[in-house]
């Protein structure tokens, strides 16, 4: 009788293994950074720029518009799927408040970061600014 082998991974199920645990270790790395020795995660604009930083679902979706400087979505951002967005998005339009809004449950829905007032949300409308200005124009 031949001994049982488990059967090979796959490519794809390979692939998923590894993003997930990517994805834990940047959440240790979010957690580590955001928290700054404490445990409770606050919704400040450092936090708030660290994360649109370092997710990788947020690389270079965040630009800048030249002309009016608002932050624009360089791509299609996370959130969209969640909300069963579908078409073509605007890409050089600004980004709306119902886009923050968006940004903040997606936030708080993987990063454990609540937004949860209105001066919390102009801190995000900065933190989208500096990481724009960061990732370059839209256009």
């Amino acid at each position: 009788m031949m001994p049982f082998r488990p059967p090979t991974p796959t490519t794809e199920e390979r692939r998923r293994e590894q993003e997930q645990k990517d994805r834990a270790e940047q959440m240790a790395k979010l957690q580590r950074q955001m928290t700054s020795g404490g445990s409770a995660v606050r919704p400040t604009l450092r936090n708030l720029v660290v994360v649109l930083r370092l997710c990788a679902e947020w690389k270079g979706v965040i630009g800048i518009d030249p002309d009016t400087k608002t932050p624009v979505f360089l791509k299609k951002p996370p959130f969209d799927e969640l909300y069963d967005i579908r078409g073509e998005r605007n890409l050089s339009a600004p980004i709306t408040e119902d886009d923050r809004l968006r940004i903040a449950i997606w936030m708080e829905t993987n990063t454990h970061l609540v937004i949860d007032r209105n001066e919390q949300l102009d801190f995000l409308l900065f933190a989208l600014r500096i990481v724009g200005a960061a990732h370059g124009a839209g256009r």
